[in-house]
């Protein structure tokens, strides 16, 4: 279907965005290289579209930190380095900016100049975020909650991921968000709620 869209009448902006589904759908499918085809549209997108450029930058994120053995040696910094050479998100910048300058800033300059950015990014994705943002920005929200030890906004955003999912009928989305949500409330001591959402043997709760 791409192909088909491609070889119609695009102009620039639409051949830039079907290089970020193409890229995208690489990263569904765990290739290696989706990290490097995710920058590419993000630098094509920057003039056209900064909202979809700083999506890019959040799929190449994601699809570093979930590539393992796979992953690219360092991968973060790259994109952690092409976050912050790109313009500046709108003003006031909204969750998910907060959340991807947040992190860029972790992965240069270290957790002292980070932590405290990515804590007020998880705070705005508390006070709220629309089901086509959730979908869109909290599994990588919940996964730095985490990280950065905030487990208040983990058990919140988990179960918000969930409702979104469930609501939107992405069944796509919902396996992971399941898994996503069940480690924190297996800390919570909620454990019939954790098994009922995840297979135990699925459930990890290790910390970065």
């Amino acid at each position: 279907m791409l192909a088909i869209a491609e070889a119609g009448p695009l102009d620039e902006l639409g051949h830039a965005h079907a290089d970020l589904l193409r890229a995208q759908l690489a990263a569904d499918a765990g290739r290696g290289d989706a990290p490097q085809l995710l920058l590419k549209a993000a630098n094509r997108l920057e003039p056209l579209h900064a909202g979809l450029a700083r999506e890019a930058y959040r799929d190449a994120f994601w699809a570093v930190l979930t590539a393992g053995r796979l992953g690219v040696r360092g991968g973060l910094l790259e994109v952690a380095e092409a976050v912050r050479a790109a313009p500046p998100p709108p003003q006031p910048p909204g969750g998910g900016d907060l959340l991807l300058d947040g992190l860029a800033v972790l992965i240069t300059e270290g957790n002292a100049a980070g932590t405290p950015m990515l804590r007020q990014a998880l705070e705005a994705f508390r006070d709220g975020a629309s089901t086509d943002e959730g979908l869109r920005w909290l599994r990588l929200a919940c996964s730095l909650s985490r990280d950065v030890w905030d487990d208040e906004s983990w058990y919140t955003l988990s179960a918000r991921l969930i409702e979104h999912a469930r609501q939107a009928g992405a069944l796509t989305v919902l396996p992971a968000a399941l898994l996503t949500g069940a480690p924190i409330r297996l800390l919570a001591g909620e454990l019939a709620m954790a098994v009922s959402t995840a297979p135990i043997r699925a459930i990890g709760v290790k910390r970065v």
